[in-house]
C-alpha cells in the first residue's frame, strides 16, 4: 500500500500525523485514535490527443473533498484510490484514452476518450479519471469525483474548452463518442456518487468537469450538480487521486 505518515504540527502547537494513501485498498486505524479528518481526492481526467496542428484540450482535475469520522482504533477501512484517465492520441481512427480505473470493483471507473475519426488528421478524446472512495464494511462513507477527459484537437484548432456540465445515470463516466469523417472526439466522464459525469460532443468537447460528489454522504466540498470542479485534486491532468488521514 503506498503511505507516506510523518508528524506536522499545528497552529497550536500540538503535534499531529498525517498518512496519505496513493494506492492500496485497506487502512487501518491507528492505536488510540477515535476521530480522523478525510481529504479525499478523485483521479484526473486524461488530456485529448492533438490534431496535425492544433492541440488536445487538457483533462479537467478531480474533485476534492473533506471528511470528518468518528472511527475505533483498530479498525480498518476500505479506501480506494481512483486512477487517472490516459492520453488520447492523434491520428486517423485512433483510439481515445484509456478509463480511470476503479479498484473497488468496477462501479466508479472512468469513462472511455472517444476515437478520432476515420478520415484525416485528428485528436481523441482523453479518459474520465475514476471516483476516490472510502467505505467501512460494505457502507459508503465518502466519496470524491473523477474529473472528465480533454477534448481531441480538431482541424487544426484546439480542443474546445468547454466541458459538458451534465451527468448519467450510473456511477461510472459515460464513455466518448466515435465519429465519423475528419473529426476529433470527446473526453470520457468522470466517475462520481450518485452520478457519472457525460462525454464531450464530437468536435473536441471535454467530458463533464466532475461526476457528482457523494453530497449526501460528504458535507464539504459535495456538490448536487456537475459543471464545476469542487478541488484541485491530484492537480494534474490524467493524474491518480489520493486520500489523505489526519490525526
Amino acid at each position: 500500500m503506498g503511505s507516506t505518515v510523518f508528524p506536522a504540527t499545528s497552529a497550536a502547537s500540538k503535534t499531529m500525523f498525517r498518512t496519505t494513501l496513493t494506492s492500496g485498498t485497506s487502512y487501518t486505524v491507528p492505536a488510540g485514535v477515535t476521530t480522523l479528518n478525510a481529504v479525499i481526492n478523485g483521479g484526473g481526467g486524461g488530456n485529448g490527443g492533438d490534431d496535425g496542428a492544433g492541440p488536445g484540450y487538457a483533462g479537467y482535475p478531480g474533485t476534492k473533498v473533506t471528511y470528518t469520522m468518528s472511527v475505533t482504533p483498530g479498525e480498518t477501512l476500505s479506501c480506494y484510490v481512483g486512477g487517472g484517465g490516459g492520453t488520447g492520441n492523434g491520428g486517423t481512427n485512433k483510439a481515445g484514452g484509456t478509463a480511470g480505473a476503479d479498484y473497488s470493483g468496477g462501479s466508479y471507473v472512468g469513462g472511455t476518450g472517444g476515437n478520432a475519426g476515420p478520415s484525416g488528421y485528428s485528436g481523441s478524446g482523453g479518459g474520465g479519471g475514476a471516483a476516490s472512495l472510502i467505505k467501512r464494511s460494505a457502507t459508503l462513507i465518502a466519496v470524491a469525483a473523477g474529473g472528465g477527459g480533454g477534448g481531441g484537437g480538431d482541424l487544426g484548432a484546439p480542443g474546445r474548452p468547454a466541458a459538458s456540465a451534465t451527468y448519467n445515470s450510473t456511477t461510472s463516466g459515460s464513455n466518448g463518442p466515435n465519429p465519423g469523417g475528419d473529426t476529433s472526439s470527446g473526453g470520457g466522464g468522470g466517475a462520481g456518487y450518485p452520478y457519472g459525469g457525460s462525454a464531450g460532443a464530437s468536435g473536441g468537447g471535454g467530458g463533464s468537469y466532475s461526476g457528482i460528489t457523494g453530497q449526501s454522504l460528504v458535507p464539504s466540498g459535495g456538490s448536487s450538480t456537475t459543471g464545476t470542479n469542487g478541488g484541485s485534486g491530484s492537480g494534474v491532468s490524467g493524474g491518480s487521486g489520493y486520500i489523505t488521514f489526519t490525526w
